[in-house]
């Protein structure tokens, strides 16, 4: 009888997913591509553009180019996105209008993506998340804009989702899958280390998450890193006498973020002329952080603020006035949602442990860090929208957690019973 009861509650469970479930994550992921059409600012614009583009069509024009040494200014640029840049044109005969629908295809495809993520947290969980993301001004500002930060948003996303899910699936009767899904969580990361070699400070993360799973997922996961990164290495030997995969624009970015002249630690038109007995960027700017401190310390703090400012939409259809206003302010409050949530779970991951808080913290982790990686060198707002997904899994379910609990969690007299996951469905 008990079977019985459970295989009826499972075709339910089915029946609500396929008829209910689905179709709203499909919505979701309909309306994130069609948003970013709708309220677009225009083709064109992103503040690395003209460089990128320059490096796309010399990839075409030079045909020693792979083999020269001023090549993406010698790995100052990482090199995945210009190349996805200069097949994409060739492909469309020359058009970054083609390019544009290709990353707005990436930003919609995050939709299910951070459905994955939260899936164990119940269907209230995930699908709010899912439509938070299709809904924020930050998706539909990335896959409009001409920079990395789509292309990094989409591998380092499905890198994470591909060792996260190992978790929550049962793959017994498909061995095969916990070879492919390490592997390409690898090479995925592998190529997000080539688009931006920031991405290096996750590889961690990722590296516990398959390690959960067996330590020969892990070992495939970091075969799966290699495949992408060893062409690049033994191109980097040839061409530059170095196996580093990595872009070689640390001194350019610590010294402009850590100069006389820095007051946000934002990125400049050029970087400030090296002061007298210099010998180079990265010494000038180590040399600054020693002498003062205290400018190095307030930089930083002046960083995290500017990492975590809201990304605003300029769509052409909505004229400045009282609708631009709106979506303006709908911005803000979005950020500072996501902020609290984000902050409040690592505030209550201190004390408490999941089920209490929800159980997401190695993602907590790997937005963490990201952010981190940025505080030496330079911070932007875009920086961070490359984790937004990865982001709004954490920042989510912590702020529906609390909208639901907060009378146990302001009297904790009351309900000191534990607070399963299933209390977020």
């Amino acid at each position: 009888m008990g079977h019985q009861v459970l295989s009826m509650l499972n075709r339910l469970q089915n029946r609500r997913f396929f008829y209910f479930e689905l179709p709203l994550i499909v919505f979701a992921t309909l309306l994130a591509f069609g948003l970013q059409v709708l309220l677009t600012s225009g083709c064109c614009v992103g503040p690395d553009l003209v460089a990128y583009e320059r490096i796309a069509n010399l990839q075409g024009a030079q045909s020693n180019f792979w083999l020269s040494a001023d090549a993406f200014n010698e790995n100052f640029w990482g090199m995945l996105y210009p190349t996805f840049l200069h097949y994409s044109m060739e492909i469309s005969g020359g058009s970054l209008e083609f390019v544009q629908w290709i990353q707005r295809l990436m930003v919609a495809a995050l939709v299910p993506a951070v459905w994955l993520l939260t899936a164990h947290l119940g269907p209230k969980v995930r699908i709010t998340s899912a439509f938070v993301l299709a809904l924020s001004p930050t998706s539909i500002w990335l896959g409009n804009s001409f920079g990395y930060e789509v292309l990094l948003a989409f591998l380092l996303t499905y890198g994470v989702v591909l060792a996260w899910i190992i978790k929550e699936r049962q793959f017994e009767s498909r061995p095969f899958l916990l070879v492919l899904f390490p592997l390409f969580s690898g090479i995925l990361i592998g190529l997000a280390m080539l688009a931006q070699s920031k991405a290096l400070i996750i590889v961690p993360v990722v590296l516990y998450l398959l390690w959960r799973q067996s330590r020969r997922s892990a070992l495939w996961g970091i075969a799966g890193i290699f495949i992408p990164l060893i062409p690049w290495m033994v191109r980097n030997f040839y061409v530059l006498g170095t196996f580093s995969p990595l872009s070689n624009n640390a001194g350019y970015n610590l010294w402009v973020g850590n100069s006389p002249e820095a007051i946000l630690g934002g990125s400049v038109a050029s970087a400030p002329p090296l002061p007298a007995g210099a010998t180079s960027q990265l010494g000038a700017a180590l040399t600054f952080m020693i002498e003062q401190p205290e400018a190095t310390i307030d930089l930083i703090f002046r960083k995290v603020m500017r990492l975590w400012q809201p990304i605003y939409a300029y769509p052409e259809i909505v004229e400045p006035g009282p609708g631009r206003f709106l979506l303006h302010i709908f911005a803000g409050v979005l950020a500072a949602l996501i902020l609290f949530g984000f902050l409040a779970f690592l505030g209550g991951r201190l004390f408490v442990s999941p089920p209490r808080v929800p159980d997401v913290t190695p993602l907590a982790i790997f937005v963490l860090l990201f952010c981190l990686s940025h505080l030496p060198f330079i911070a932007e707002p875009r920086f961070m929208s490359a984790v937004l997904p990865v982001t709004l899994s954490v920042a989510v379910p912590t702020v529906l957690y609390l909208g639901q609990h907060w009378e146990r969690l302001l009297k904790p007299s009351v309900g000191r019973s534990n607070l399963s996951e299933k209390s977020l469905e």
